[in-house]
């Protein structure tokens, strides 16, 4: 055994270390990342609320359409979902586009109602219940572009959504309802169809509940 002295600095040894401890400086508290804060941090598995901001805006104009007449830019824009029936996105999903739809200008459907797809592209200029907008209209047709080539595929629900930000640093989203099944629009077992539901140029109002939860499923890494 060792001495009292021994001890006593063996001791004295322990309370230095104890008090050199209690004198360092405390760690600051880990908060949690914001999930992102550029184009470059965007990952598949991300919220699209928290990155639309973050995509960059392409050195391509938008191909809007010129017309400034409603009945023009409703015959054009049917006749852009009839030249392009599917379009393939970079995931090898099919979307189609000639969907016949019921008159939105017309509250009350009922299921005799006619569908044609002018009244599809009524809906694409206007809206559920028919309003048009032209700059709504005019932005139809990006709708082919936006899905061939989108900066970011979001899904959420039974939703698809395409991002896509052109040289006059428009966001123009399309909308898709997505649907799943062994017989396919698209005519492939393991493919998926989208049918195309409603399309948005620089929207805010997509914040709301309808892409709340949708994640991102592709980037393109080209951008």
């Amino acid at each position: 055994m060792g001495s009292d002295k021994d001890l006593n600095e063996m001791l004295k040894g322990l309370r230095r270390k104890s008090d050199s401890r209690s004198l360092q400086k405390p760690r600051p508290i880990q908060t949690q990342k914001t999930p992102c804060s550029s184009w470059d941090e965007v990952g598949i598995g991300f919220q699209l609320k928290s990155i639309k901001q973050h995509i960059p805006a392409e050195q391509v104009s938008a191909p809007t359409l010129k017309s400034q007449s409603e009945t023009a830019l409703i015959n054009a824009v049917e006749n852009l979902l009839r030249a392009n029936p599917v379009i393939v996105d970079p995931m090898g999903v099919g979307v189609k586009l000639d969907i016949p739809d019921r008159d939105p200008s017309n509250p009350h459907h009922s299921r005799n109602e006619p569908q044609s797809l002018k009244f599809r592209a009524m809906h694409l200029c206007g809206g559920h219940e028919y309003n048009f907008n032209l700059w709504r209209a005019q932005h139809a047709g990006c709708i082919v572009d936006t899905i061939k080539a989108p900066a970011i595929i979001a899904k959420g629900s039974n939703k698809r959504f395409y991002l896509r930000r052109y040289k006059d640093k428009t966001l123009h989203i399309v909308i898709v309802s997505e649907e799943k099944g062994i017989a396919t629009v698209v005519g492939l077992a393991y493919q998926k169809s989208g049918d195309l539901v409603t399309q948005y140029p620089n929207i805010p109002a997509i914040q709301g509940n309808k892409s709340e939860n949708a994640q991102v499923v592709y980037k393109n890494l080209k951008l």
